[in-house]
């Protein structure tokens, strides 16, 4: 008898629970995606490229890449770089790309040539290398003034030959120009000595916002667009969410930034107050926010 008593309350409150369940509300809910976009001219102009030098020991090879830093640093200067920018990370030993040597090697081959010096087993050069960021101050212009005010100051630091790549061993010049001659920017990035480039935006805080809040607006209008299709209304906001959303040309940074240590470390690790593109002209900041909404 008390187990039949037990079953039919555990069967009542079960009744009862499921038609409360039937009478909550549903939680469903109706998103809607909207984009915000600023366009800014680009306030700076940034280089990183690789210093390298070789010895027959590692002390020697350091003492070459301290001599190499200090002419880098007058050379930049020469060129008008704004010296707080200028800045050189820690040194490293070089440990080539091992795609970018085989390459080289594959290159050599079917041109026929041969080292120009033939290192004794064993003793192999010791390599160092360095990276040095510095940048540069881009007046505001047209489109037009900045395709060529950034492609002239490109063209200038190329020719400054800021890695010193002149001053290298005869091995070591045929070393870096079949990389150079072999190498693919887009899929290995630039070879050692050559450098990267990148049009700087500084984004300000109201800025950043004004563009979220934007992206926002619009992200909501999607929202009740859609609920009207269904025959809803929009209810209290359950869900918001934000992410940049990058253009063609930041899509194709991406891309790049996989080969390039440079471009990585820029997109791995953006910096919110600012925007950055390979190319002159205008930067553009965009960012996706994603709005969940509550069916009325």
């Amino acid at each position: 008898m008390r187990k039949s008593l037990s079953l039919i309350i555990v069967l009542i409150f079960s009744f009862a629970a499921l038609s409360a369940s039937a009478q909550t509300p549903s939680d469903s809910a109706i998103t809607g995606i909207g984009v915000g976009t600023l366009k800014r001219p680009p306030d700076v102009l940034r280089v990183q490229v690789q210093l390298s030098a070789e010895g027959k020991t590692l002390k020697e090879a350091l003492a070459k890449l301290a001599a190499h830093r200090e002419a880098c640093k007058k050379k930049l200067a020469g060129l008008g770089a704004k010296e707080d920018s200028i800045t050189f990370e820690d040194a490293k030993i070089d440990t080539p790309d091992p795609r970018m040597e085989q390459q080289a090697m594959m290159m050599r081959q079917r041109g026929g040539r041969r080292p120009t010096t033939s290192p004794a087993a064993g003793a192999a050069p010791a390599r160092v290398a360095v990276m040095v960021k510095a940048e540069w101050p881009i007046a505001a212009g047209a489109p037009e003034e900045l395709l060529i005010t950034g492609q002239e100051l490109q063209n200038k630091i190329k020719a400054a030959d800021i890695a010193d790549t002149k001053t290298a061993s005869l091995e070591e010049q045929e070393r870096l120009e079949e990389m150079a001659g072999g190498n693919d920017p887009s899929e290995q990035g630039p070879p050692p000595g050559q450098p990267s480039f990148l049009y700087v935006a500084k984004v300000s805080d109201e800025q950043r916002a004004q563009v979220m809040a934007d992206a926002f607006k619009k992200a909501k209008a999607s929202a009740a667009e859609l609920a009207k299709a269904a025959g809803a209304e929009l209810g209290a906001l359950k869900q918001l969410q934000t992410q940049p959303a990058p253009d063609a040309e930041q899509y194709q940074m991406m891309q790049y930034a996989r080969y390039n240590p440079f471009m990585y470390q820029q997109a791995a690790n953006p910096d919110p107050g600012e925007a950055v593109a390979m190319q002159p002209g205008p930067v553009t900041v965009r960012m996706s926010v994603s709005a969940s909404f509550a069916i009325k």
